[in-house]
């Protein structure tokens, strides 16, 4: 096995039990449930109402689940991480870039403890060294995590309070939301080919098991995340020494339980990327690299503004969030569209050509995107959305090969 996401020593599960696919399936809700999941929906929420919580969460949900289907065997999942490693290498160099940006975000914001954050950063570090081939360890550890965030949940739902304040009114939040939903779609089907503990779960389930992980880990476990992200939405708006309580902890909560959450799901997604990476090759250094230099970027822009009125300071650090939303929303999805999605029994060349169309529609469509995302006028999302899906007309394809198919086999 060769560039796989898998490490080359590691131990094989025995597949046909009946528990493993239970077990991977909190592994994956552990792996997904990201800096995204518990803080894009407050993000979302606090503009464009409840209704944005539905169109984040049902694509995430089924988008995520469809890979237990459509990757119909492990060598599928293997072949992907084999010709796209440099990929996949990128989404996971991104995604810890991402993690540790909103974790110092939410740091300088008071809501996380510093030392809560550094501590979920070295222990997901120390977790992925300690046997990597070992996929026992990633299941107990998972096990774990989710039992602290179903505790942190069990609280939240003793008090119930969903927060639907709007930012705008009514018929621009409906916009908003219209607008937005074909960009999560897009990016929550497409983005789960590129993540490595996807991939690590997938080879190590048989195909009927591999069913019962992504549908269960997301039609459930990772479901049950985003609710409890819904119930303490609310509480960002809460400041110390006031008496309102639009969520579910209020503020004292939301610094200490749901820190807690977000601490813990955040180490354990530090840990699960780096025990599935493929192995290492000298190209991929630029790759962290740039992710060193994107949440560098990040880290200064908060630490510049953290001086001014909070106001601006969360605006500017939520700004920062949002492109970094980019990747996921456009960047990802497209490269998964227009570079691995096989069509018509016809594949998309992995060539110069099709890599020049890829970052030039990338550049077109980014944009419409700051448009939208950015500069708050949504309706921009439909067509950069448009122009992705319409530029796979202009990539070379040839016969879809059964031996080295991209995505399905």
């Amino acid at each position: 096995m060769t560039d796989t996401a898998l490490p080359t020593a590691v131990i094989e599960p025995n597949k046909t039990s009946r528990f493993l696919p239970w077990l991977w399936a909190i592994y994956l809700a552990c792996s997904w449930t990201w800096c995204i999941g518990m803080f894009l929906p407050v993000i979302l929420m606090r503009y464009y109402g409840l209704g944005a919580w539905f169109v984040f969460a049902i694509p995430n949900v089924l988008g995520a689940a469809a890979m237990g289907w459509v990757l119909k065997s492990t060598r599928s999942s293997e072949k992907i991480v084999a010709k796209h490693h440099t990929a996949c290498v990128a989404f996971s160099a991104v995604t810890l870039s991402f993690h540790a940006y909103w974790l110092f975000m939410l740091s300088v914001a008071g809501i996380i403890p510093p030392a809560w954050s550094i501590t979920a950063i070295v222990a997901g570090t120390v977790f992925a060294l300690i046997r990597p081939g070992d996929w026992r360890i990633d299941l107990v550890l998972a096990v774990l995590v989710l039992a602290v965030s179903l505790t942190v949940l069990g609280k939240g739902l003793s008090h119930p309070v969903i927060g639907d304040r709007r930012g705008m009114r009514d018929e621009q939040a409906l916009v908003a939301i219209l607008s937005l939903g074909p960009v999560c779609v897009f990016g929550f089907l497409l983005c789960p080919y590129l993540d490595v503990t996807f991939h690590r779960a997938r080879q190590m389930t048989s195909a009927p098991g591999s069913r019962i992980a992504f549908g269960f880990g997301f039609g459930l476990f990772f479901l049950a995340m985003i609710v409890l992200t819904m119930l303490y939405e609310g509480d960002f708006a809460d400041r110390p020494g006031t008496q309102d309580h639009f969520g579910s902890f209020g503020f004292a909560a939301l610094v200490t339980w749901v820190a807690c959450h977000m601490a813990v799901q955040a180490g354990f997604t530090w840990g699960a990327h780096l025990r599935s990476l493929p192995t290492f090759r000298k190209s991929h250094a630029a790759l962290w690299g740039i992710a060193i230099l994107l949440f560098g970027a990040g880290a200064f822009v908060i630490v510049q503004n953290q001086w001014t009125d909070s106001g601006h300071a969360m605006l500017m650090s939520e700004a920062v969030y949002r492109c970094y939303m980019a990747f996921y929303g456009l960047v990802f999805p497209a490269y998964v569209w227009l570079c691995m999605t096989p069509l018509r029994n016809r594949q998309p060349k992995l060539n110069a050509r099709n890599l020049i169309i890829l970052g030039a529609t990338i550049a077109v469509a980014g944009v419409m995107f700051y448009l939208g995302f950015i500069a708050q006028k949504m309706p921009w999302l439909l067509p950069g959305v448009s122009i992705v899906i319409a530029a796979r007309t202009l990539i070379q394809t040839e016969s879809l090969d059964p031996s080295v198919s991209a995505v399905n086999s």
